[in-house]
């Protein structure tokens, strides 16, 4: 068993089986990336398409919502030639894109309440938040804010080295002053590469990096007394280790510390499994002050964001994760595997905090962690506060 985070370590994490997708009729060859989508814990949606005609062809398509709120989940199913589709992260609107249109319907008053049309073809689109959708065209981003513009607004033009790209994250942070558009493409050698454009509205500036996974968050560094915005890019080249990036985006807070920066090495193993694995989503549990990054092939890198270190690495599903979302209480993940399995990932707090004092030696992180658990339950705080915190 390896002694620190670079190797496979003993579970730190709980998982469970929320619902399995073809319990609702939906077909394996139709649970992907591009047919379902999960904006939030709240809801699953697939565009897909349930019966087959004489020659074995799907014919007539539909669109099923599962919510997953509540003690058991609640599906809903309706006819739709959509493309794809996506739940509202918060409220009950479904919205749905066919060609250059989108439209937004409302579950419970059961009527289209907004309606667009684009210029150009849709290379991408997804909800920003309860009131904003990003739609991404072939030259440009634009933000359709439902609640005060009848019509979509122009962003930022797309980056040219993104036009090989296959589309598929779109991040900002909460009060969106910053942007980030990912994609991969795959060399002639077969290795998969991330490409990230990342935008400031504020300096009207953009700048492409080599990153496979991107997340935002507001939170407090270095004991700050105001929170700031910080970034978190995954990223790994070939034949070397990848990495975590932490960085807290300006401009400066008056009364802050100077902003940090933290970049850590995330080891991936030798194995044959390990070679062309990669990182394909990043959520921040801004509770904890984790990092979760999801590998291809369902591996779990857990990292601190205090100090950007990678501490853990778990394997927990033999299959394709394909997207994520934070849990409800902010302090796990929901993913949505390829054979349809909804998988819940939770922290198992007393393992954690004995694997980050036994095994990886950081104390600091430890007692941070042990700080943030006590809220919850305060016989983890004592066995780690009384350790020093310099590792």
């Amino acid at each position: 068993m390896a002694s620190d985070a670079s190797g496979v370590n003993p579970s730190v994490v709980h998982v469970r089986s929320l619902i399995q997708l073809r319990d609702y009729e939906i077909k394996h060859e139709q649970i992907n990336v591009q047919k379902v989508t999960m904006t939030s814990h709240k809801w699953v949606c697939c565009c897909h398409e349930n019966r087959k005609d004489r020659r074995k062809r799907f014919i007539r398509g539909r669109v099923t919502v599962v919510n997953m709120q509540g003690k058991s989940p609640h599906p809903r199913s309706w006819p739709s030639t959509a493309e794809s589709a996506a739940m509202n992260p918060t409220i009950p609107l479904l919205a749905l894109k066919g060609g250059r249109h989108i439209e937004i319907f409302d579950l419970e008053l059961k009527k289209m309440k907004y309606r667009c049309t684009m210029d150009s073809k849709i290379a991408y689109w997804t909800w920003v938040n309860a009131e904003v959708i990003a739609i991404v065209t072939n030259t440009a981003v634009y933000h359709w804010n439902i609640a005060g513009e009848r019509e979509p607004s122009r962003v930022f033009q797309r980056n040219s080295r993104l036009r090989r790209c296959q589309l598929i994250a779109y991040k900002t942070d909460k009060p969106m002053r910053w942007m980030a558009l990912t994609g991969l493409y795959k060399e002639d050698t077969g290795f998969v590469h991330g490409l990230t454009q990342l935008y400031s509205r504020d300096y009207q500036l953009s700048q492409c990096i080599d990153a496979y996974a991107v997340g935002f968050c507001e939170y407090r560094c270095n004991s700050n007394p105001t929170m700031s915005t910080v970034v978190c890019i995954a990223t790994k080249t070939p034949g070397k280790q990848g990495k975590i990036h932490v960085l807290e985006l300006g401009p400066h807070i008056s009364g802050n510390s100077a902003l940090s920066n933290h970049t850590d090495d995330v080891s991936f193993s030798q194995a044959i499994e390990f070679k062309h694995d990669f990182p394909v989503s990043l959520q921040i549990s801004e509770v904890y002050g984790l990092v979760f990054i999801l590998t291809k092939n369902g591996w779990l890198l857990l990292c601190d964001l205090d100090t950007g270190s990678h501490i853990s690495t778990t394997k927990i599903s033999q299959h394709v994760i394909f997207t994520t979302s934070l849990s409800s209480d902010d302090k796990g993940i929901v993913g949505v595997c390829k054979n349809g399995k909804v998988l819940s990932v939770k922290i198992k707090e007393s393992s954690l905090l004995h694997h980050l004092h036994h095994h990886c030696k950081k104390i600091n992180v430890a007692t941070r962690l042990a700080q943030k658990f006590a809220s919850t339950d305060t016989a983890l705080l004592t066995p780690y506060t009384r350790y020093d915190t310099t590792v």
